[in-house]
């Protein structure tokens, strides 16, 4: 693995005043999603209590779970296409609007055959709450896609804007409605889909427009099946089964009280900060490395954007795991305590996740999508036996420590894979080569778009 060199890394932000704007205003941006965040699940965990908080939770669970299958990667290919072809986003659009719609039509007719058979023994306003649970399915994956756009034009502000927005305005209608004295079940519920829904048109206008804006180009960008190749690749490495589609929360609402999962969701709430954070480095770095004019240039930002996320995201999870106790009793009462000692497991996990996400979003822009989902399916396929093992016994600690375990596999078999990567093949075959490379031969690093929108 390449060795850190920290001078090298904050001199190259220094001398790029386009890259320091960009890598605050999504700090910041990330750290107002977790502000958000923890503003709504402290209103909807003291309002509903446990056991309504669990089925509020296993909602939005389904909802995550279904969104990011049944977008199956397309969010991540028109990042990666849009950055290395910039001229030809228009055309790449173009290429995917039949291929989005199947999947927005697919996903929503399995999230509405899952929420049915899932909420059958539910309280009736449960069911309601499925219900409109089912209609946020296909505007989320469409503004995932507008999303990925923003994201690999280098719109970093307007991407900024959008995909925070839906958790401050879901903040702010929570607030209002605890605030009102109608916190109710179907209120919570009917506010966060509102706050789904809400931002959907702009996101979709304002990647429109960034592809127009980016020019138009006299070659052909990758067919449709190429795209969704990339896309199902990446699937699972942009979205590991285990952490991001909460099979984590599915184990314990199958197998343990709904209270469980109440403690647990709470106990996932100080973990999100430091995922935020890392995420955000990953939004901006990742189109950049795909920009790079050469793969060897791509491979090196792979491994930089390793070093330099990893001090951020661990220095707030010590921080995290030192107050774990204290900050459950600030934020969600006495009743919510037996939570601290689960969250300060999920924080290891979290550290793990963090250099695995962060790693994984540079892969795939330099070209590697498959190798970070098959780390990923190593696993979720050692994470089954764990629980199998410590949740009978432990309840949801063992669960955490499941996690901590499943998340130190997928990071070991992801570094290996990329290291003897270029050995074994060479430039991977995902490396799109365009006349890039002839108009920037002479640029180590593609511009930031400094006045974005």
């Amino acid at each position: 693995m390449p060795a850190f060199h920290p001078r090298t890394v904050l001199q190259r932000i220094r001398a790029r005043p386009g890259l320091r704007r960009a890598l605050s205003q999504t700090l910041l941006g990330s750290l107002v999603l977790q502000a958000s965040l923890m503003a709504s699940g402290v209103a909807v965990a003291r309002t509903l209590g446990p056991v309504d908080r669990g089925h509020f939770a296993l909602l939005t669970l389904v909802a995550s779970l279904v969104t990011q299958i049944g977008a199956m990667g397309i969010p991540q290919a028109l990042t990666y296409s849009v950055s290395r072809m910039p001229p030809l986003s228009v055309a790449v659009l173009r290429t995917m609007v039949r291929p989005i719609g199947a999947h927005l039509l697919a996903a929503s007719l399995a999230c509405a055959a899952l929420l049915m058979a899932m909420t059958l023994d539910r309280p009736s306003y449960v069911q309601a709450g499925a219900i409109m649970t089912v209609g946020v399915i296909a505007p989320v994956i469409a503004q995932r896609c507008g999303l990925g756009v923003l994201q690999g034009l280098k719109r970093f502000r307007q991407l900024n804007l959008m995909r925070i927005a839906p958790y401050v305005l879901y903040a702010a209608a929570v607030s209002a409605v605890v605030l009102s004295g109608r916190g109710s079940f179907l209120a919570i519920a009917l506010a966060w889909v509102s706050a789904q829904l809400l931002l959907v048109p702009v996101t979709l206008t304002a990647a429109w427009r960034a592809a127009r804006a980016a020019g138009t180009g006299s070659t052909q960008p990758p067919g449709a099946a190429w795209l969704l190749r990339f896309g199902r690749r990446s699937v699972f490495g942009a979205a590991p089964a285990v952490e991001t589609y909460r099979v984590d929360q599915a184990v314990v609402a199958f197998f343990l009280p709904p209270a469980a999962l109440g403690y647990y969701v709470v106990a996932l709430a100080f973990t999100n900060l430091p995922r935020i954070v890392s995420r955000g480095v990953s939004i901006v770095a990742s189109p950049l490395i795909a920009g790079y004019v050469s793969h060897g240039q791509a491979r090196r930002g792979m491994w930089r954007l390793f070093w330099l996320a990893a001090p951020v995201y661990s220095s707030l999870a010590a921080a995290l795991w030192a107050f774990a106790p204290d900050l459950t009793r600030i934020f969600f009462g006495e009743e919510f305590l037996r939570s601290a000692p689960v969250t300060r497991v999920l924080l290891l996990a979290t550290v793990l996740f963090c250099a695995r996400s962060v790693l994984t979003e540079g892969a795939r822009a330099a070209g590697y999508p498959g190798l970070a989902s098959a780390a990923e399916v190593v696993a979720l396929v050692a994470v089954a036996p764990l629980f199998a093992l410590l949740v009978p016994d432990q309840g949801i600690m063992g669960v955490a420590y499941a996690l901590v375990a499943s998340s130190a596999l997928a990071l070991a078999v992801l570094i290996v894979s990329l290291l003897i990567a270029p050995r074994r093949r060479g430039i991977p075959r995902a490396w799109i080569e365009t006349d890039q490379t002839k108009l920037a031969a002479a640029v180590e690093e593609p511009p930031i778009d400094a006045t974005p929108g």
